[in-house]
């Protein structure tokens, strides 16, 4: 299966799609069925989302989706030579290019765990989070996003 890729093009970020793309982690879920969540009004961004999920989740990763619209958006992405090799993220930051986006449309696929900080988390919440535009020309891993609930369906998956 061909995946999707960005690559870092001067300023901006380009996005493609690859077949011989190689990742260097991978977490992936078979989901059976996805359930709409109604997000309180004071859910507004990454943080207060995390908690929100933490105080209705059980003890079992999973995978959600929100989409909509976000007011603001932080990514990054990994600008690495294609013979380059990194051993973590101290060394790798070197690599790390970071893009900031007003009024931005599309989707946010996230992983939540409650045991995985540092494996395939956050080492400061239970998420990570990348995006991927409604139009396909902008992805990356979430560092910060704004949004107002009404503007975003929230899908829960389940296996």
């Amino acid at each position: 299966m061909a995946a999707a890729m960005w690559r870092v093009a001067g300023d901006s970020l380009a996005v493609s799609v690859d077949p011989t793309a190689k990742a260097p982690f991978f977490v992936h879920a078979r989901v059976s069925r996805w359930e709409e969540v109604v997000l309180p009004a004071e859910v507004q961004n990454a943080e207060q989302l995390d908690a929100f999920l933490e105080k209705r989740s059980g003890d079992e990763p999973f995978f959600f989706r929100l989409n909509g619209r976000y007011e603001e958006m932080d990514l990054h992405a990994w600008d690495l030579p294609a013979d380059s090799t990194f051993t973590g993220p101290v060394e790798g930051a070197r690599y790390k290019r970071h893009f900031s986006f007003k009024e931005a449309q599309g989707e946010v696929v996230g992983v939540f765990s409650r045991h995985h900080r540092t494996v395939f988390t956050h080492h400061d919440s239970f998420t990570h989070l990348h995006f991927l535009s409604s139009d396909g020309r902008v992805m990356g891993h979430v560092d910060t996003l704004g949004f107002t609930p009404m503007e975003v369906i929230l899908m829960v998956g389940f296996p």
